[in-house]
């Protein structure tokens, strides 16, 4: 057909090839994006391939290179390291260096060499030999970071050596030191010996260890411990295994400490704390962590990551056997040692109820209590939890809060906070207002939590808490300034007023001592208040 001049009759040509009645903007942009979404995948599927296979290459040649050396180490220093002396341990030595190299815990004969090695160590250190000159050698001062180097993968190797041989090692792992003839005590004992504090390179091994996960392998290891050795009793000595625990949990950062704070996730608070009956596995470390210190500084880190505690432990033990309630029992079990001392009271006394007020408010309320034929007072709650715990945990949680316990943590946060003079009606002070809180928050969440009665006449007979409340309600009152506590006790309400709290444990208190006291002593001794103090409260109570 020939031009015929009329401009509206002209053919409109797509120059990408395409009619534009065929075109649709949202298919082609669709379109686009999947090629596009394709060639990505091809890329990342090229270039994890070049990384798989550079890593399979890598670590082939790693095992050639250790199968290499450990033929040339066999050949130089025997089968079963029958041509070694202890200049072995020097830097001028490739004993070590091809030791290290080479060593896989999963071979029993590099095992078996690496305890003639510890053998041999620790008869050079009984027979009064220097450990950092048989490393460092009489001038070797410039050799030190390859020393420190050397001793911290050789500690390494012998505590990863004891967790691959854990389950067939079990009943040797609590024995004592001296016993060079099991496997286990010599692998730990030159653990021990290496991170001696005398030494310099004592911070970098132990800061070394911490950042390889050294707890997650003591956890495995105390864990495989059989429940025939644990339940063998007491002993009377530290086993090694209790010691070298010792040894690393000291570090702390502390002067001279100075080692770098450890990941919550990897540290002692979360991975051994979470261990069911910690302490009746190892009851030596449990006197060692009660009295030196430790536990200020390991159960303040509890407290810190409240109330998040249970996103940093590790995976439970069993299903009856819950993290958070293994802390709980654990910390419980050692409070009463550790508020037994006044001294180590003061320090550590509000992060021990911070932590069992926000543990405990987890445990659902115990039903009906078993009915026990002594009434001793010091005897513990025999109690059923409705909870899918361990019966033994159960009972280890409801044996732990005892007389001694209310009483040690009532004494141990009033102890001179509380004002004692009746005729000061002034505002409490901030150190008042956080001592109430808190151990009225505690209180509140085990009145909650198991049967009042052995609870209410401990409080009412074996501590002054009703007393003290007293004061402190009265003051306030008198000075109409009543303080917030929610920050104590998450589970009020976020317009509760500032009385209710500390009236939610003082009354059931006194209203279980009314049910006791005679006649002589509400009215002659006018114990627990007197008449006086009585008028007052009946007016506070019709006022709040």
């Amino acid at each position: 057909m020939f031009f015929s001049g009329d401009p509206s009759a002209r053919r409109r040509v797509d120059l990408g090839g395409r009619s534009s009645k065929e075109r649709d903007r949202k298919v082609l942009l669709e379109q686009t994006r999947e090629e596009r979404r394709r060639r990505q995948g091809l890329r990342l599927q090229n270039t994890s391939a070049t990384k798989i296979q550079k890593f399979f290459r890598g670590k082939k040649a790693l095992e050639l290179a250790r199968s290499e050396v450990r033929k040339n180490f066999c050949s130089t220093f025997g089968e079963h390291c029958e041509r070694i002396e202890w200049n072995i341990f020097g830097t001028n030595s490739d004993f070590l260096r091809q030791l290290l190299f080479f060593f896989n815990a999963n071979e029993d004969n590099d095992i078996a060499i690496l305890c003639h090695v510890c053998n041999l160590l620790l008869q050079y250190v009984k027979q009064g030999g220097d450990v950092v000159t048989l490393f460092t050698g009489v001038n070797g001062s410039s050799l030190q970071p390859l020393v420190a180097h050397r001793v911290k993968k050789f500690a390494l190797i012998c505590v990863q050596a004891v967790y691959q041989k854990r389950h067939d090692w079990g009943s040797q792992l609590l024995t004592t030191p001296g016993t060079t003839s099991v496997p286990s005590v010599s692998l730990l004992e030159t653990v021990g010996c290496l991170i001696n504090p005398k030494f310099l390179w004592n911070c970098k091994v132990v800061g070394y260890l911490q950042q390889r996960k050294i707890y997650c392998l003591f956890r495995g290891i105390i864990v495989s411990v059989p429940q025939n050795v644990r339940n063998s009793g007491h002993f009377d000595s530290a086993s090694v295994l209790e010691q070298v625990l010792m040894l690393v949990a000291s570090h702390v950062g502390h002067h001279p400490c100075c080692c770098l704070k450890v990941d919550p996730r990897w540290s002692f608070s979360s991975q051994l704390l979470s261990i069911p009956f910690l302490w009746h596995r190892l009851p030596q470390l449990k006197k060692v962590f009660s009295v030196n210190g430790l536990n200020k500084y390991y159960i303040h880190q509890i407290a810190c990551l409240l109330p998040s505690l249970v996103d940093v432990l590790p995976n439970d033990i069993s299903a009856n056997h819950p993290g958070y309630a293994c802390v709980l029992a654990n910390v419980l079990e050692a409070a009463t040692w550790i508020l037994s001392d006044a001294k180590l009271a003061s320090d550590s006394a509000a992060d021990i109820i911070a932590v069992c007020t926000s543990l405990l408010d987890t445990l659902p309320a115990v039903t009906t209590p078993t009915e026990r034929a002594d009434d001793d007072d010091e005897m513990p709650m025999d109690v059923n939890i409705k909870i899918n715990l361990d019966v033994d945990l159960e009972r280890q949680i409801t044996a732990a809060i005892d007389s001694k316990l209310l009483q040690h943590l009532v004494n141990a946060l009033f102890r001179g906070t509380l004002s004692t003079n009746d005729s000061d009606l002034s505002g409490p002070s901030d150190a008042e207002v956080d001592a109430v809180g808190s151990i009225c928050a505690f209180l509140h969440v085990t009145f909650n939590t198991f049967p009042l009665e052995r609870i209410m006449t401990v409080l009412a007979y074996r501590t002054e808490i009703v007393p003290a409340l007293w004061k402190f309600i009265k003051r306030c009152h008198a000075s109409r300034r009543w303080p917030f506590f929610l920050k104590f006790a998450s589970s009020l309400p976020a317009d509760s007023p500032g009385w209710l709290l500390p009236m939610s444990v003082f009354c059931p208190i006194y209203k279980h001592m009314l049910k006791i006291i005679d006649t002589g002593e509400f009215y002659e001794q006018e114990k627990p208040l007197s008449l006086k103090d009585l008028k007052s409260l009946v007016l506070i109570l019709k006022q709040v």
